[in-house]
């Protein structure tokens, strides 16, 4: 991928790689967002985590470190649904990417391809929410 814009943190909880991230309840920790919420940015496609201590596939766990893609990043993300080239995807329940649906909805990326559920598209972390 081309030019990179990243950010870190402390993770809250359990993070999985390519999900839409948010800050966390307890002040300066980052979380997995849920259905809805207002993101910050996307996790890395990898992991710091070692297959020899740990394969459990997340990210980060909670005290662990956080890194991500911020705004204007390309980078990778999981998506929940059908996508095309151009949506505009908001986080689902589980910090996958899902298109915009309805007025009013806060978004975080937008799809570089066609995809379905299950796949990892690339996309580029833009913060937007669709008109009222």
């Amino acid at each position: 991928m081309a030019e990179s814009r990243s950010a870190g943190g402390i993770a809250e909880g359990d993070i999985r790689p390519m999900r839409f991230v948010k800050i966390g309840a307890d002040d300066g920790l980052l979380a997995e967002a849920d259905a809805g919420e207002k993101t910050i940015g996307i996790s890395f496609k990898d992991t710091h985590r070692s297959d020899y201590v740990d394969d459990d596939g997340f990210h980060a766990v909670a005290g662990e470190p956080v890194k991500y893609y911020t705004v204007g990043a390309r980078c990778f993300l999981v998506i929940s649904g059908t996508v095309a080239a151009g949506d505009r995807l908001k986080s689902d329940n589980d910090g996958a990417g899902t298109p915009v649906t309805s007025d009013g909805n806060i978004w975080g990326a937008i799809a570089e391809r066609d995809g379905i559920a299950g796949e990892f598209i690339p996309v580029t972390v833009f913060m937007g929410q669709a008109a009222a």
